[in-house]
């Protein structure tokens, strides 16, 4: 039986990366971001290579589009065998004197409520049968600071911190590294 990745916040960087290596593996793929014409291209781009994939349409920033597409992916490809969490910074990217509330927020909504929103959709399922993986990915802002980045490395490590504070009683056999 194959298995299923969901990238959400997929890119031709780091989420296709991830969707080519797990589809050469035999998992069937499901890309999530807000372009449509872009996910198929992404899509297209899998097909080349025989792994079978479908995208879904969802603004990470808006919990209940993001919840739909997950549900959507599940209703297409099967249950969410490894969720993987990797939006690129969008909105506002702010130096340490440009930063202000309003630009922290964008990040904070897209970082850490976006991956809380996705981890909450998919985590019950996957305890429910006893085996998942989440990969959330993040930028080196959130490890070394950059000061060109001062909005977005801050959300990172605080999804990081709180998500390893709460995996014992979340998984049975969770390990997270926060990098």
């Amino acid at each position: 039986m194959s298995r299923t990745l969901v990238v959400v916040g997929a890119g031709p960087g780091l989420g296709m990366g991830v969707a080519r290596a797990f589809g050469r593996q035999g998992f069937r793929v499901g890309l999530i971001a807000r372009t449509q014409s872009r996910l198929n291209a992404l899509v297209t781009d899998l097909a080349d290579l025989n792994i079978e994939a479908a995208a879904f349409t969802a603004d990470i920033r808006d919990r209940d589009s993001l919840t739909a597409a997950l549900d959507v992916a599940r209703d297409a490809l099967g249950p969410v065998d490894v969720l993987q969490y990797s939006p690129s910074p969008s909105g506002p990217i702010t130096n340490a004197v440009q930063t202000t509330v309003e630009s922290m927020t964008a990040q904070f909504e897209l970082h850490m409520l976006g991956a809380v929103t996705a981890v909450g959709r998919v985590l019950p399922d996957m305890r429910a049968r006893g085996s998942g993986t989440l990969l959330l990915t993040t930028g080196v802002s959130s490890t070394i600071p950059a000061p060109f980045l001062a909005n977005v490395g801050p959300p990172c490590p605080a999804w990081a911190t709180g998500h390893t504070r709460c995996t014992p009683n979340s998984a049975p056999k969770a390990s997270t590294r926060p990098r």
